[in-house]
């Protein structure tokens, strides 16, 4: 099995690639000997990072039988899983088409829908698609009809031996609130009346923000999380596709009140969303509107709700069940 974030440098890929990696290596050379800022190295993962990580990892961890972003033909596997990007899938449906791949898996970061890119998730080439909300496959058989039948609902994992919880947290009274926006969409004031309630229960409140360009590190986040209690998240205006970093809260054994958003619109379009599909009664619990936020907080103050996050995510989320899974859906093989 092979992972593909990027086009095999070969062919009309040859010069674009090869040129593109040294002019990189040298734009990086310049930059960290003017910059007074630490240098921060290059993605180790391309795609969606958080996605191909925990393929990737997740496939390491559990002994499978894969490469990742092989730079020769002959190095590609019987079945290819390009995990993000339009090229890579164009040029594996030219190696499908000739026979050179026997298998053709393509995932959600290549399209939003699947009338982009001329209808290149339709091509007959793809074995299936994954993506990792069964609604997600329903938003793509809207503009083709087969996808509905060829669309296998997959999770991505995380690491649970980073996000885990602090030995040294005693519970207190300590909430975080996550407010992931994106620019004019969303109201940065919709925080308000939820800071201002929590401060006035005599809860320390803290504050993450994420805009579409990450504003925190995962060590800044880890350390928040490991302080809280409790989660308090909002997604952007539209909901997420999986919400990776809920499962990040999870892992870190904290349960979420999470803003649920059923529609958005994009480009014109309007479509069913969800903020955090994989919610479970084991993690948290969805609110609407401000004065439901106070009821489930109430009842969670009270402990008439109690979660369990972290077993949950251990069974359910890992790197190593996520991995698993994908690994024995498109090989067919168990391991």
């Amino acid at each position: 099995m092979t992972v593909l974030t990027d086009p095999l440098p070969i062919g009309s890929y040859f010069f674009i690639f090869e040129s593109a990696f040294y002019l990189i290596k040298v734009i990086r050379f310049f930059r960290r000997l003017n910059s007074k800022t630490p240098y921060k190295p290059a993605p180790k993962y391309g795609g969606h990072f958080a996605v191909t990580r925990s393929i990737v990892e997740g496939l390491t961890k559990i002994g499978a039988d894969f490469n990742y972003n092989p730079r020769k033909k002959q190095s590609l596997g019987e079945i290819v899983h390009v995990v993000g990007g339009v090229r890579p899938l164009k040029q594996m449906i030219q190696f499908k088409k000739a026979g050179l791949i026997k298998k053709l898996y393509a995932e959600p970061n290549v399209c939003v829908f699947a009338s982009d890119y001329d209808f290149i998730l339709c091509s007959s080439e793809i074995d299936e698609v994954v993506n990792h909300w069964d609604g997600c496959c329903q938003l793509w058989a809207e503009d083709c009809q087969s996808l509905g039948s060829r669309c296998f609902p997959w999770p991505a994992g995380v690491d649970v031996s980073f996000w885990q919880p602090s030995f040294n947290h005693k519970p207190g009274k300590t909430i975080l609130i996550f407010d992931k926006h994106s620019g004019p969409e969303t109201d940065p004031s919709r925080i308000e009346p939820y800071v201002d309630y929590l401060i006035k229960q005599n809860y320390t409140v803290n504050v993450l923000t994420r805009t579409d360009t990450v504003d925190y590190s995962a060590a800044t986040y880890l350390d928040l999380l490991q302080r809280s209690d409790l989660m308090i998240g909002f997604t952007k205006f539209h909901g997420e596709s999986q919400g990776i970093a809920w499962s990040e809260v999870w892992s870190v054994n904290v349960p979420t009140l999470i803003f649920q958003n059923e529609e958005t619109e994009y480009r014109g379009r309007k479509f069913r969303t969800h903020s955090a599909p994989f919610l479970s009664d084991a993690t948290g619990a969805f609110f609407t509107s401000f004065e439901e936020f106070k009821l489930k907080f109430q009842a969670w103050e009270q402990g008439q709700l109690v979660f369990n996050p972290r077993d949950w995510v251990l069974q359910h989320l890992s790197d190593e069940t996520s991995a698993r899974l994908l690994y024995c859906y498109v090989t067919g093989e168990e391991i």
